[in-house]
């Protein structure tokens, strides 16, 4: 198995910034997965590397035109779809980004194990649509499929709450909480869920 490839040290530093202040399930997740693709170093690997490196310095206009280059001169690269995915969940474009992780996970093969990250980022982009209903029965889908994960109880404690099924919401963060890197995301979605419970008591007159 080829071992990832490493990121020059401004590439990495762009994703640790942007890692370390991105919410689980958004574009910290599309970073990672680009920066563990196991290929060797290529021109596409630099366009990609420069492409997160703006990304994490702020130039979006800059990262948009190196994926745009990306997409053009490599429409088979699964990699300039998810940056263009990336780049379009940013600016909430939301049909835009469901098109280009859509065409991203045609190029990347079921069997991907970056196919999965790509699935649970369109469910939760439906329940950003105002489908949190739809949203879950796709999480579900990816369950049974794929295997249940902290990304998807993360997304399905999100459905829930739009849902304002607090209780369901509850459980999905204990379990989350279990998870590898998942006990921060979990305490800030308790806290969230426990306040809109808050709200929602009747007050005493």
């Amino acid at each position: 198995m080829t071992a990832p490839r490493p990121f020059g040290r401004n590439g990495r530093s762009s994703i640790l910034v942007i890692i370390a202040t991105a919410v689980v399930g958004s574009a910290a997740v599309i970073l990672i997965t680009l920066a563990a693709w196991p290929k060797p170093a290529t021109s596409t690997e630099l366009r990609v590397d420069r492409a997160i490196e703006l990304y994490g310095s702020g130039d979006r206009a800059g990262a948009q035109a190196v994926a745009d280059e990306l997409v053009r001169q490599d429409p088979r690269e699964a990699r300039g779809f998810l940056l263009l995915g990336m780049l379009a969940e940013d600016r909430k474009d939301v049909a835009a980004a469901e098109h280009a992780y859509g065409r991203s996970l045609a190029l990347l093969g079921h069997d991907d194990p970056r196919h999965i990250d790509v699935e649970v980022t369109l469910a939760d982009l439906l329940r950003r649509k105002g489908n949190p209903e739809d949203a879950l029965k796709a999480l579900e889908k990816v369950a049974r499929e794929r295997g249940e994960s902290g990304r998807i109880h993360h997304a399905r404690a999100l459905a829930f709450i739009d849902l304002r099924r607090f209780e369901d919401a509850l459980s999905e963060t204990r379990i989350l909480a279990e998870e590898r890197c998942g006990g921060g995301v979990a305490k800030k979605l308790e806290s969230q869920i426990r306040s809109l419970m808050d709200a929602q008591k009747p007050r005493d007159g």
